[in-house]
Order: C-alpha cells, then structure tokens, then sequence
C-alpha cells in the first residue's frame, strides 16, 4: 500500500510543479517535462510489479510467451485472432523487442497514463491538471493492472472526446475507431460521442432530465438491461459468459463512493459551469453539463458489479469525465480559502477511497505490491 501512495504523492507533486512553472514562471517546456516525468513514474512503477499483482497480469505473462513463439507480428495476431490487433502489436513487441512480460506491464501504462495526461493537458485553462491527474491514480489507476487492453483503448477514447470538444468530429471519430483496435467494446464511446453532440444542440433541462431519468433506471433495472443488450447482441457476446442471473440487484456502495464528486459541481455550479475561453477552445455551459451527465451514467453502471467485474469494467467509458470534473471543482472556484479547503477534502476523500477500494476490499488485487526485480516481498508491507 505504501509504494502506492508514496508514488501516487511524487507523481502528482510533480505535476503541480509543472503546473507552477507554467502559471508562475511562464515555462511551458517545464510544464510538458513534468508531466511527463508524472507519467513515468507511474509506467515504471506498473512495469517493475510481479506477475501476480493483478488478476489478469499473468494471463498477459503467457501471451508474451506465446508470442516469442511466432515468426511475425502477423501470425502473432492470428494466433488470437478473437484479441483487437494493435494491441497484440504491443505484446509482439514486448516478445520480440524486449523479451520479457514486464516491458509490457510498462508500455501499457506509458500508453494508457500517457493518452489520459495528452487529453488532459487540454483542459489546462479551465481544469487544475494536479488534481486531474491525482482522481485518475486514485479512482483507476488500479484497473490499468488488469483491464490492459482497455485501458489504451480508454486513453485514445479520452483523447478523442478532447478533440470533439474543440469541433474536430473527423478526429474524434477517427480516434474512436483507432481505440476499438485495441478494444472492441470502446465502441460505447461513441454513445457518448452522440450524448455530447446533442447537449451541444439541445442543452435544456427536458434533454438533461431525460439523461438523468434514463441514468435512474439504468441503476435499478441493470440486469434486464443487460439481458436485453445480449439478447439483441448490441454488446459483445463474451460478456454473456459473464451474466449471473442468480446476482444481487441495486446496492448504495457504488452510488455513495461517486456521490461527492457529482454533488460538488452541483453545489457550485455558478463557478463550475461559467464560460470562459474564446473559440475552439471555448469551455461553455454545455461541456460542464456533459461531464455532470456522463458521471450519472458511471453511477448507474456501476451497479453492473452486482453481475460481475468485467460487466461493471463498462462504466470505466464514461469514469473519465469524473476526473475532469475533480479537477474543474478545484480550479473555478474563486474565493481563495474555499479553494484550499476543496484542494484538502479531494486529498482526503481520493486517498480514503483509494485505501477502501484497493487496500481493505482488495479490488484489483494489488495489495500487498511485490516486485522480484526491487526484493520486495509481501512481508514488507509494501
């Protein structure tokens, strides 16, 4: 638990670093440096870890093995013919190139924390980068342990909405498409691609109150939803291995972690939603109103935990907008001492959250974290 942390406090220290070069000393190169030590440091961190930290890291062990085995990349993509092909690129390279599994724990969090760090950074104006980046470490860094395909996949998607944003649609669809090669169920994305377009035409409160009723029964009624999307086969079959009829319905624990961080923008609209920016670039009312959306969506199907882990892995598509709204709480608001005070409750909320998940509940399985490279065992508490 500690090496978390401890990583977790240098890599958004670092980010605020950089983030004060370029606010305070006008030092953009500085800015980009440090954020990409931030990043580093956590792929380093990913790629030092044991095989067995994670429930998926050693499946990944045995498709590096396996692709040692081929004589190119194509029979390589052949063999799993059923896994998206850009991401058995990256175990080819990691077989061949590198040779060992843990340059691909490592280029799999380069690629994934860096994509998430890129789409950020493009929200600089108008979201606290530090605190970004701290909800990400905090609330899914633990995922890129294991749901490694769509974490890249999730990266370009990020990157894609930020694209969208700034009216570049072509590249926002393009990049979509890309992050389905890497996994194929990121096609939920451009649902949510169609969600922001329509908040762009018709931001009302009918089109809002719609979204949120729809949000309301996804939460209650997740099963029949579910069996309906596998029955019309509009989600993969793979996940119908993963449907337990028999599985518990609505629970509170998914909706009471997330509940904060959709109450704060609420509660501070005036400062949350305020326009700003000129152009392409503009922040307007209706991007605020798509993250405040697209958090109730991740709180409804969150609920999807109560059938099983992969099945809830579908709420992480619309978890990005969370982090963005973290960070946009954190730097609209006006009145100083406020300020600290929300910079102080996300630092206490986001580790407590981190400790609950990760550390007492065991999600993801990657506490304790061991590393044969670094001699670190389970007996050393870390």
């Amino acid at each position: 638990m500690l090496i978390y942390l401890g990583t977790f406090a240098v890599s958004v220290g670092i980010a605020a670093y950089g983030e004060h070069l370029r606010t305070k000393k006008n030092n953009e190169k500085g800015f980009y440096l440090c954020l990409a030590l931030a990043v580093l440091v956590m792929a380093v961190l990913a790629g030092l870890r044991d095989p067995s930290i994670g429930t998926d890291s050693v499946v990944y062990e045995g498709w590096v093995a396996d692709a040692k085995l081929q004589d190119g990349l194509l029979a390589c993509i052949r063999q799993r013919h059923k896994t998206e092909p850009l991401f058995m690129t990256l175990v080819y390279l990691a077989a061949h190139v590198f040779g060992d599994v843990h340059w691909l724990y490592f280029t799999v969090d380069l690629l994934a924390c860096g994509l998430f760090m890129i789409g950020l950074v493009q929200y600089k104006e108008y979201v606290s980068v530090p605190y970004g980046w701290l909800a990400y470490l905090c609330l899914y860094y633990g995922d890129t342990y294991n749901a490694e395909r769509q974490s890249v996949a999730l990266g370009v998607a990020f990157l894609a909405f930020s694209f969208a944003w700034k009216k570049k649609y072509h590249w926002a669809i393009l990049l979509l498409a890309v992050s389905c090669l890497f996994h194929n169920a990121t096609f939920i994305s451009f649902g949510a691609l169609l969600i922001y377009i329509l908040l762009q035409h018709f931001d009302n409160w009918w089109v809002k109150g719609g979204l949120a009723a729809f949000s309301v029964y996804l939460a209650f009624f997740s099963k029949a939803v579910v069996r309906l999307a596998l029955n019309v086969d509009f989600i993969d079959r793979l996940y119908g291995y993963y449907y337990d009829a028999n599985a518990g319905g609505f629970t509170l624990n998914p909706i009471i972690v997330r509940l904060p961080f959709l109450i704060l923008p609420i509660v501070l609209y005036r400062w949350y939603a305020k326009e700003e920016g000129e152009g392409r670039r503009r922040f307007t009312r209706s991007d605020a109103d798509f993250w405040i959306v697209m958090i109730l969506i991740e709180m409804a199907t969150a609920q999807l935990r109560n059938i099983n882990v992969p099945l809830y892995r579908i709420c992480l598509y619309f978890a990005f907008f969370r982090y963005l709204a973290i960070g946009r709480v954190v730097k609209c608001v006006e009145d100083e001492r406020l300020r600290r005070l929300l910079k102080a409750a996300m630092w206490g909320m986001l580790v407590i959250i981190w400790i609950y998940q990760a550390y007492i509940q065991g999600n993801n399985a990657i506490c304790p974290y061991t590393s044969e490279i670094l001699h670190i065992g389970r007996e050393t508490f870390f």
